[in-house]
């Protein structure tokens, strides 16, 4: 086999259709782009991979199961490497559409870029180096997977996609609109460090739009696989965007993810409460250990940014770690609507405002309504005070948190030991009573707010036959109990109950046909004509009536 020093070399040959030749380096030997190349008749040729020798003949990059960008020509230059890597995926895509065989194509050493780097179908970008960003504004993605199946991006190391601090311009974009080609399905993306993405919104309602996102999954994307991806300073750390039309789903698994420093918005969820399965669109994320360090840290408290922003959020789930330690001024660690999202959240912050605020920024748009049916908790480490204005659970002035359950373990913590003072901020507004909150003060070991359904022991009145008895196991030693017996003439008691140690029985009641004792009744134990209330050692509270017919009996211990 003719080898050759490099490929300006190999295109001074003559040689014949059929010969396989080699080169020792795409540009010098040893430069990573060595390669073998069959010669064909002459046809037309990229510049890229196929080169036409003096004779008119073409030799052809013979593409194994992974290609080098290096054997196309990358070699850190703005003028040409974003043409080069369009000529290889090109050539894949084509390889993908004849035998629907994904293909890899690695980059191993750096790639520098003024416009969208596009990945199409059936391509595996392999980046074990670095891709950088060096054009102009309004580019949308350094990296860019539109519309495209079974490609991803991905890297055996730790690739870097570098944004360059330009605006308008997101580290990786994956979307699937209608109008630009259809959804993207099966994509992979993981082992990347992303940085230095920047936003040119000049309102807030563009945020999901201008850019600034190390990582954004919008419209159209379905089964979006992401793991182990980190990204430091950028606008905003990842987000997800669903809209109704355009294919208005965002279907996605994310792990293992950690922004880091990204002024703005950590993690920005925004959807549409129109984008549920039975419309077509959706809304469905889950994730699982996912860090946001020192995000959302760099504006102010009215401008609607958080560590964690929803807008018509649906569907979220999974867990996510708020680590602002170091800031200053106050936070609001959730803010936005939601509806049927299920998180876990832990934050570890230096002052807390809100821990949840539902109330979404207006100027975003579209304005969202209320949120409902949502189950989260959330732990808080406020490193100073919480701030006396604000909320652990706010919803939307005007429309209230509707249903869901929200649990918040709270502690002030001033830098060696937890506070002894009690949480200093306020508890919940805007919340209706079908929600649920328990709000439990670490600091002082108590519940300081414990209201709602879930919280509530859901409890039915027992038909209870002449001389039978009903019981219910109480749920501690002593306590009180209330007892409801319904009647012509209703009849209700307040009990107090003690089963530890000497047995004790009593309270108040509102027909001298009550009476109390202590023990197992049997149904004819107590007074004829009484409905007669008793505690036995078990904690086991009895009613028995013997009232002469058949009554509804409720218990309920307090």
């Amino acid at each position: 086999m003719k080898t050759f020093i490099n490929v300006a070399q190999m295109k001074l040959a003559t040689l014949q259709a059929g010969q396989f030749v080699e080169t020792g380096g795409y540009y010098v030997k040893g430069d990573a782009g060595q390669a073998k190349y069959l010669v064909v008749a002459a046809q037309a040729a990229d510049g890229y991979g196929d080169h036409t020798l003096a004779n008119g003949t073409v030799a052809v990059l013979q593409v194994g199961d992974v290609s080098d960008l290096e054997q196309w020509g990358v070699s850190g230059e703005v003028s040409t490497d974003n043409l080069v890597f369009a000529a290889a995926v090109t050539y894949l895509n084509g390889l993908y559409v004849l035998d629907n065989i994904p293909r890899n194509l690695r980059l191993s050493s750096e790639l520098i870029t003024t416009s969208a780097l596009r990945i199409l179908s059936g391509v595996h970008f392999i980046n074990n180096g670095t891709v950088t960003f060096a054009g102009d504004v309004n580019q949308g993605s350094v990296m860019l997977i539109r519309s495209s199946t079974d490609c991803g991006i991905t890297s055996d190391s730790m690739g870097v996609i570098d944004g360059g601090g330009i605006g308008n311009v997101n580290g990786i974009g994956v979307s699937g609109r209608t109008d630009l080609g259809g959804e993207s399905r099966r994509i992979i993306i993981n082992n990347q460090l992303i940085k230095g993405c920047r936003s040119n919104h000049t309102v807030p309602s563009e945020i999901g739009n201008k850019g600034g996102k190390g990582l954004s999954v919008q419209t159209g994307p379905r089964s979006v696989l992401i793991d182990t991806v980190y990204i430091e300073d950028c606008d905003i750390g990842y987000g997800f965007e669903a809209s109704i039309g355009n294919d208005g789903k965002c279907e996605v698994q994310m792990t293992n993810v950690r922004a880091r420093s990204c002024a703005w918005i950590g993690g920005l969820y925004w959807g549409s409460f129109s984008s549920e399965p039975s419309t077509g669109d959706f809304f469905d994320i889950t994730t699982s250990n996912i860090v946001l360090e020192d995000c959302g840290m760099s504006v102010s408290t009215t401008d609607g940014f958080a560590p964690i922003v929803f807008n018509a959020a649906y569907q979220v789930r999974g867990d996510i770690k708020v680590l602002n330690k170091t800031g200053t001024g106050l936070f609001d660690i959730i803010r936005g609507s939601s509806r049927f999202c299920d998180l876990k959240v832990f934050a570890d912050v230096s002052q807390v405002r809100h821990t949840i605020n539902h109330e979404e920024y207006s100027g975003y748009s579209p304005v969202s309504t209320k949120s409902e049916h949502n189950t989260i908790t959330v732990r808080v480490k406020s490193r100073s005070a919480a701030d006396v204005t604000g909320y652990v659970l706010r919803g939307k002035t005007g429309t209230d948190v509707v249903g869901g359950v929200y649990k918040f373990y709270v502690n002030e913590w001033d830098g060696i030991d937890y506070l002894d003072a009690g949480w200093a901020g306020g508890t919940y507004e805007n919340v209706d009573t079908r929600a649920s909150i328990h709000i439990l003060d670490g600091n002082q070991y108590q519940s300081i707010v414990k209201i709602g359904p879930s919280f509530h022991e859901a409890v039915a009145p027992v038909s209870a036959a002449d001389d039978t008895v009903i019981t219910k196991q109480m749920y501690s030693s002593f306590g009180f109990a209330g007892v409801a017996v319904q009647t012509a003439t209703n009849r209700t008691a307040f009990v107090h109950f003690d089963s530890d140690g000497t047995l004790a029985c009593n309270g108040t009641f509102s027909s001298a046909q009550i009476e109390f004792t202590t023990g197992a009744l049997t149904g004819t134990t107590g007074t004829n004509g009484f409905l007669t209330i008793s505690i036995d050692s078990d904690s086991v509270l009895y009613v028995e009536n013997r009232l002469g017919a058949p009554v509804p009996i409720l218990i309920k211990q307090l």
